[in-house]
């Protein structure tokens, strides 16, 4: 269960303190919460402080609509609701909303949005770099807002939207995640590492590569040459912390989808359904042309010859082996064995 911390302060830019743990499980507890000064993460001592952070259920974003943004940019939080509908959130109106801020403006909408998270995440770093993701995804998103001490003035006479639906990382890691490395070949690239994001940047390439398949080794050689290509790279301790956490955030975030994989059928129907599960959300086919199309982080594409497809499934089979934590131990013979004879042109019979 998410929980937002507060304090006894409304208003208050030099609080520091958010000891009050309010866990949010219906409009009530989160009106409690939102009502009050607050902050989305965790701190030791409930000391608002980037050093002290612990873990947080939340991603968060300021919506302001401000002189900063292009008119064309301003947003209702009708067409918010509209761009965000399948996913999960809520929505606290902010104690200037329908106010005039600036000069010249007219009384806009200003509010706050909280994405609740399918799991807790405990590594700082993991939180900054999906923040930072998020304040990309849209124009109107305030840029500041990616912060793990950032706080929010509470506001008394807020106004709470709750919208259900699937998991923000599932938009953020589909559509701006770092550029990826082919499955079939590891090749060394020129990836900009600027000196200042370095730890952002290698973490955003470790969990892509995760993603596509790679062995920690592959992901290990891979960066270490990147790392040491730059002018100041990342100490080796450090480096490391960025490839454990990297890993570990893709982890917990596949363990679901192998949980529910493991279920299957260990045949070539059971593979197609494991692609399904996997990267359903970006792939969809039309029955009029016969045509399949991939979202290509900003529109469906046609995919010429099922080529994204066959990538993607290279992938699933590199980590159906990761399943076998969830077998039964009188079963696992024989998913060794289903896993030996996989072929790679399987899904030519059934995508």
């Amino acid at each position: 269960m998410a929980i937002i911390y507060r304090s006894d302060t409304v208003g208050d830019p030099k609080n520091k303190v958010y000891q009050i743990p309010v866990k949010i499980d219906e409009v009530e507890s989160f009106r409690e919460a939102v009502t009050k000064d607050h902050m989305l993460c965790k701190m030791a001592d409930g000391e608002r402080c980037k050093e002290n952070f612990q873990s947080t259920s939340w991603l968060y974003a300021d919506i302001d609509n401000d002189s900063r943004i292009e008119e064309k940019d301003i947003i209702t939080i009708e067409q918010f609701m509209q761009e965000f509908a399948a996913y999960r959130f809520w929505i606290a109106t902010s104690r200037n909303h329908g106010k005039v801020k600036h000069d010249g403006e007219e009384p806009r909408e200003r509010f706050h949005v909280f994405f609740d998270l399918d799991c807790e995440i405990t590594e700082k770093q993991t939180v900054e770099e999906y923040l930072r993701r998020l304040v990309h995804l849209r124009p109107y998103f305030d840029a500041s807002c990616k912060d793990v001490s950032r706080f929010f003035f509470g506001n008394p006479n807020v106004q709470i939207i709750r919208n259900e639906g699937i998991c923000i990382t599932e938009k953020i890691d589909s559509i701006v995640a770092p550029e990826v490395v082919p499955s079939s070949d590891i090749q060394t690239r020129n990836y900009s590492l600027v000196v200042g994001n370095r730890n952002n940047s290698l973490f955003g390439q470790a969990t892509a590569m995760y993603g596509r398949g790679y062995r920690p080794e592959h992901v290990l050689t891979e960066l270490s040459i990147r790392n040491s290509s730059i002018k100041e790279p990342l100490a080796q301790n450090e480096f490391m912390d960025v490839l454990k956490s990297a890993q570990k955030y893709y982890d917990s975030k596949l363990a679901d989808k192998l949980e529910k994989c493991s279920k299957l059928e260990w045949n070539d129907f059971g593979l197609t359904d494991r692609l399904l599960i996997r990267y359903g959300n970006i792939f969809k086919s039309a029955s009029d042309s016969g045509n399949t199309y991939y979202w290509d982080k900003n529109r469906w594409r046609i995919d010429q010859n099922n080529a994204h497809m066959h990538e993607y499934a290279v992938v699933m089979l590199r980590q159906v082996v990761n399943e076998k934590i969830y077998i039964d131990e009188d079963k696992r013979e024989g998913f060794d064995n289903f896993v030996g004879k996989m072929e790679f042109p399987a899904f030519d019979r059934h995508c």
